[in-house]
């Protein structure tokens, strides 16, 4: 059995680099979060999705996309969260539309400036985890049009946070946050602590 991998260029403006990218879990879309405080998507062939791209005064330092839909959810690097929604606004000279970007939710939020690290959807799109540097960690209510409300928060004294959503059972004597929301902490050896969805 062989495999064939075709390679596509995907530019980006003048000395921006690339900090971090993402494939979108529904169609074949990835974003890229650039140093330029941009945040760009591309096709597969690596066509730029110009009408897409999001911009703020500061990075985007995580992102996620939704498990279930065309929308993104993003933490800054001044603590501001938001979601923003990809869809075709059917102006397209071919009849196909041009795929945009629209702000369905932002927020500064209680990371109060401090830079979030951690952005993660649970794998039924209810709930969306964001964490910063410094610890604080934010449970999200999402309702179905992606806005956001915030359900729990905690605080954790650690080096670092990780986030992890999986699908399967997870053992009731590792140490469950809330039974209800399916979530549990544990610290690492590293001094990290990590955060898992099941």
């Amino acid at each position: 059995m062989s495999s064939l991998f075709l390679d596509f260029p995907c530019s980006v403006s003048g000395k921006t680099k690339v900090i971090a990218a993402t494939w979108c879990a529904v169609e074949p879309i990835c974003a890229f979060l650039t140093n330029g405080n941009f945040i760009s998507f591309f096709l597969e062939e690596g066509v730029s999705l110009e009408e897409c791209k999001i911009s703020r005064k500061t990075n985007a330092t995580a992102v996620a996309w939704h498990p279930k839909v065309k929308s993104i959810a993003c933490g800054w690097q001044d603590g501001h969260v938001s979601v923003w929604g990809l869809a075709s606004n059917g102006a397209g000279g071919d009849g196909v539309g041009v795929l945009t970007s629209t702000c369905i939710f932002a927020k500064d939020s209680k990371h109060d400036r401090t830079p979030v690290c951690i952005t993660v959807w649970n794998p039924s799109a209810t709930r969306l985890v964001t964490a910063d540097v410094s610890g604080l960690i934010l449970i999200w209510k999402a309702d179905n049009r992606g806005s956001l409300s915030i359900f729990k928060q905690f605080s954790i004294d650690a080096s670092g946070v990780t986030c992890t959503a999986r699908a399967s059972d997870i053992s009731a004597k590792q140490g469950f946050l809330s039974r209800r929301l399916g979530f549990r902490t544990s610290k690492l050896a590293s001094g990290r602590v990590q955060c898992v969805f099941q």
